[in-house]
């Protein structure tokens, strides 16, 4: 397949992906419970072209041949695969965000913000991913605000275009409950201990020892900040925009059944998926800071 159409079916060229499975440490060999085998690499692109569009897999059985309930197996347990061996790639980690890491992050935005905020690193918010109704326990899912059942997802975006995707919450929730309740604040905290920097967040976020939310009832100084930073801050929405958007499975509502499937670990390996796709070409969050994400290689390496 030539490099335009696997771009449009995989999101990915032949090439990247092959070197995407060279580091992946998946076995060579994939076998299911159910005994389907295939190559890792048939496997990876088995995962991309399910989650690059809402394709029925039906269609998918007329392109490579096999039933489409080997390809359903095989799908799900790359994706099982994957997060078990790369889905701490998506938390914080000390090994990798160090102080020299987090100063870095916070240079690149305050060189975009002309000095303004020179003690920003990153930016928090959560985000909403619909799903087909329950047909048991659907109040907790269900968000007054968008009237619709969801999963909320919080996540915190780095200047170099990098997604960190903590597990979901039901759509009930509150982002500020669950940057709580999703390690995500206990892991900032714990990379930013003993440094005057600062993640950023919207209205909807309580001011803490390691984040910072627009000021109310500001000064003039105070409302250059907030005009600055609601200006940066719309990189998360493109981070956001940009994962649902190379896996558009993911907004097909009818098919993310929470009950029948594993939607936390398909979703969080989607990000995965759009952090490997910075690595190779850059997304616009990296190329508005003017930062270099790190290669495949160094990425999938990281822990």
């Amino acid at each position: 397949m030539d490099d335009g159409n696997a771009l449009l079916s995989f999101r990915f060229t032949s090439e990247d992906i092959l070197t995407i499975v060279q580091h992946s440490r998946l076995p060579l060999d994939i076998r299911t419970a159910h005994r389907d085998r295939c190559g890792a690499f048939e496997a990876v692109c088995l995962t991309l072209l399910r989650l690059s569009f809402p394709t029925r897999l039906h269609t998918i059985q007329l392109l490579v041949g096999r039933s489409y309930t080997a390809i359903c197996r095989i799908v799900l347990h790359t994706i099982e695969a994957l997060y078990q061996l790369h889905g701490g790639l998506l938390r914080l980690s000390e090994h990798y965000h160090t102080h020299d890491k987090l100063r870095e992050f916070a240079n690149a935005i305050s060189l975009a913000s002309d000095g303004v905020v020179p003690s920003i690193w990153g930016f928090v918010d959560g985000t909403l991913i619909r799903i087909c109704r329950p047909v048991r326990g659907q109040r907790p899912f269900y968000s007054g605000r968008i009237r619709q059942h969801c999963l909320n997802y919080p996540a915190l975006v780095s200047p170099d275009g990098m997604l960190y995707v903590y597990p979901p919450s039901p759509g009930s929730r509150h982002d500020s409950a669950i940057l709580r309740l999703s390690g995500l604040h206990n892991d900032i905290q714990r990379v930013a201990l003993g440094t005057d920097l600062f993640i950023y967040g919207d209205g909807g976020y309580p001011n803490t020892n390691v984040i910072l939310r627009p000021f109310r009832n500001p000064d003039e100084d105070q409302l250059v900040f907030n005009r600055t930073m609601s200006n940066l801050r719309a990189s998360v929405e493109w981070s956001f925009h940009w994962w649902k958007t190379l896996s558009t499975q993911l907004m097909l509502r009818g098919q993310q059944r929470v009950l029948l499937s594993p939607l936390g670990q398909i979703h969080m390996v989607s990000a995965f998926f759009h952090n490997l796709h910075n690595c190779i070409y850059r997304n616009q969050v990296s190329k508005r800071f003017d930062m270099v994400p790190p290669t495949v290689a160094e990425y999938l390496h990281r822990l």
